[in-house]
């Protein structure tokens, strides 16, 4: 939405031009406040999720890695025959837990993108209201400078969507890691 076209600041006297001021402040508030609501809301939530499904992927390749030897010794599996397949379940699950940290570092790098892309849009909003108010007559925002700062938000925008995926397909591949981990250890067992 474009920002309002006020009146010329300098045609006005002080009284008038603090009523402008008064009501850019409410129509700046107004419209960029939700935006950073929203994108405090969306990291708040992304790190969350990701925590959490981060966490999940550590407690099921790592408990999954101590549990094998524990099982072993429990069903008295012959280390001499079995001791292949035990470490071929273990690479698995180190895998696993591979796989989670570096879905950890992918989805940090995909929530900081996301939170600057809100920023650079927040910031491009601003100087667009700015400017259409007239609130910086000494040293007015430029049109390219808006347009850069919407540019790098959209830029950015994409690159945390791209981390996002990627950071989904790794962690889906420390998933994948345990349940191939879970069949060799049943397997081992046998």
């Amino acid at each position: 939405m474009p920002p309002p076209t006020p009146p010329a600041l300098q045609n006005l006297t002080p009284a008038q031009q603090a009523e402008v001021r008064k009501h850019f402040r409410e129509e700046t508030d107004y419209v960029l406040q939700p935006m950073q609501e929203q994108a405090n809301i969306n990291y708040q939530a992304a790190l969350g999720y990701a925590a959490q499904a981060i966490k999940a992927g550590f407690a099921l390749n790592g408990g999954a890695l101590i549990a094998i030897p524990t099982f072993a010794s429990l069903l008295k599996i012959d280390p001499a025959t079995s001791s292949q397949k035990i470490l071929y379940a273990l690479i698995v699950f180190t895998f696993g837990l591979l796989l989670a940290w570096f879905t950890s570092i992918v989805a940090y790098f995909s929530t900081r993108y996301a939170e600057e892309s809100w920023s650079n849009l927040y910031h491009g909003t601003r100087l667009d209201y700015i400017l259409a108010w007239g609130q910086s007559p000494q040293a007015p925002p430029t049109p390219q400078a808006i347009k850069k700062f919407k540019d790098d938000s959209v830029r950015e925008s994409r690159i945390a969507t791209r981390l996002n995926t990627v950071a989904t397909i790794i962690g889906m591949g420390s998933v994948v890691s345990f349940v191939v981990g879970c069949f060799l250890s049943f397997y081992t067992m046998l």
